[in-house]
């Protein structure tokens, strides 16, 4: 395994996950480190939702420390983590990259660029990795979800409606 993998990958109880670097939550931080199992990813693979497989590798893993804005808690109730309180525990990482990807072929096809849907940003919904902290001391959040969302007018690469969506907005990356 290189260098260059080992920062991709970590292993927590024989499974990998792979990590990506992203602005912090933690005030006192300047970057964090936010996983996906590889397992999970997998499951995008299974499902044939190669798309979202290239734009992990393509847009999240040299993208996500380029974060503009995170917002903090959806203005809607969500179970999640044997919690009623899920939506408390979520944050909505957003920035506008300059392109997409989708994936050509089968499994063993490429990602292909494309230009990024106009008037859009890229959202990656993220957990904070507060319950399992113990067993997983190196990990700040949880890579849950992404999609790509229409912008907001008067915020730029912030997703349309976010004083609705959201409770609050935590960053801004000046």
């Amino acid at each position: 395994m290189s260098d260059d993998d080992q920062q991709v990958f970590q292993f927590f109880d024989g499974k990998a996950y792979f990590v990506v670097d992203g602005p912090s939550l933690d005030p006192i931080k300047q970057v964090s480190r936010y996983a996906l199992a590889v397992h999970d990813l997998g499951i995008y693979i299974n499902r044939y939702q190669l798309t979202a497989v290239a734009q992990f590798y393509k847009l999240i893993f040299p993208g996500l420390i380029l974060t503009r804005h995170i917002f903090h808690g959806f203005n809607r109730c969500l179970y999640c983590d044997d919690t009623r309180e899920g939506d408390l525990n979520k944050y909505a990482f957003s920035w506008k990259p300059a392109y997409d990807y989708w994936w050509k072929g089968d499994s063993s096809g490429i990602p292909v660029r494309e230009l990024a849907p106009p008037n859009s940003v890229f959202v990656v919904l993220i957990s904070k990795n507060e319950k399992h902290k113990d067993k997983f001391p190196s990990i700040d959040g949880w890579i849950d979800r992404w999609c790509w969302v229409a912008e907001d007018s008067a915020l730029p690469e912030a997703p349309l409606s976010w004083i609705d969506r959201y409770n609050k907005k935590v960053f801004t990356r000046n």
